[in-house]
């Protein structure tokens, strides 16, 4: 790996060990599990999704099949909408800026 800068000795150095060895220098830390995380998630996506859930059963408890459908269509509608977003940001080809190995070959 070439470096540009001279403080960038040490980290190269790591880098060649992580890549040699598959653990950094040092001695493993490891953080304990806290399980008031866990409560704080469930306890919000149960005061959040709560509503979201009495509509939904609202909407297949009224039996309406064009209130039903234009439901599932908004849900698809939206499904799709997010998908094509996110592809959208999808990268198919990364850029060979900084790529010494590519200038090399030109």
């Amino acid at each position: 790996m070439l470096s540009h800068f001279p403080g960038c000795l040490f980290q190269d150095a790591l880098q060649e060990m992580y890549n040699q060895k598959g653990v950094f220098p040092g001695e493993q830390f490891r953080p304990a599990r806290r399980p008031w995380t866990l409560l704080n998630f469930l306890s919000w996506a149960t005061v959040l999704l709560s509503p979201l859930f009495s509509f939904v059963l609202g909407v297949f408890a009224s039996g309406s099949p064009l209130l039903i459908l234009t439901f599932l269509g908004f849900v698809g509608a939206a499904s799709f909408g997010v998908r094509r977003l996110i592809g959208v940001t999808e990268i198919e080809k990364g850029s060979s800026y900084g790529n010494q190995e590519f200038k090399k070959k030109e």
